[in-house]
């Protein structure tokens, strides 16, 4: 039994994390959308479901290292609003401190790169990382976005995929007939337009991750993301902390 998990909201995080794991030398860590862990579905409200159930089954499993991986959404002008960084954070830390955890004496200088919560039994300590940056608002594709290196395939996003969206968004037209997207999900909107606007990579390879349609973890791999970006670079740190 595999005891290095990786929670996320869904398989296209998966994907990602995948090579990025792979990369830093962790391939052996399982990363599991809600679904693969007993959830109904995937999605972040399946995610926050299956939490508690999750931590209880690692708590009997000393060895168990899991980080979790979650998008902090945008608040909504709405009760009780569960939504955005604050929100999010909130509610996973609570699920974890009504298990004995409490945050690493160093989180206080390093939160805007994840956090540790260590147990006081003693059990291995549970990493949290909140989409896009652990400190703002957003969604894994804010974090995708942000790490586009610069060239043309940058330019091709600030010039025309950019420009494209903001002239709908303006067309009194479509927003009369009210068909557009939810302002909330224009990260996922433009990252979306962004990557199906570039060429596949040439694979005849039915099981290449790339061969059906273009995902994150495409860009990743061939070199669309800046490696060094510094989102990156505290993601991959935040992951050190976790699996090493």
């Amino acid at each position: 039994m595999n005891t290095h998990k990786l929670l996320v909201e869904g398989i296209g995080d998966q994907a990602f994390f995948r090579i990025l794991l792979k990369n830093m030398g962790y391939a052996h860590v399982d990363i599991c959308p809600p679904k693969s862990v007993g959830a109904k579905g995937d999605g972040i409200d399946n995610l926050l479901t299956i939490l508690p159930e999750l931590l209880d089954s690692i708590s009997s499993n000393a060895e168990t290292k899991l980080g979790i991986v979650l998008d902090a959404d945008y608040p909504r002008e709405q009760e009780n609003n569960s939504h955005g960084y604050q929100a999010r954070r909130e509610k996973v830390l609570k699920e974890l401190v009504d298990r004995q955890y409490v945050l690493d004496s160093m989180t206080g200088s390093t939160q805007w790169q994840g956090e540790i919560l260590q147990h006081t039994d003693g059990l291995s300590p549970v990493g949290i990382w909140i989409m896009p940056d652990h400190f703002s608002d957003g969604m894994i594709e804010d974090f995708w976005l942000s790490c586009i290196a610069d060239g043309v395939r940058k330019s091709l996003l600030d010039s025309h995929v950019d420009k494209s969206i903001t002239e709908l968004l303006e067309d009194e037209q479509f927003n009369a007939q009210e068909i557009l997207f939810s302002p909330i999900h224009q990260a996922k909107v433009r990252f979306e337009t962004w990557l199906n606007w570039q060429k596949k990579p040439s694979t005849n390879d039915k099981k290449h991750e790339c061969y059906r349609r273009l995902t994150a973890a495409c860009a990743f791999r061939d070199g669309w993301f800046d490696p060094n970006h510094p989102n990156i670079r505290a993601l991959t740190h935040w992951l050190t902390r976790v699996f090493q």
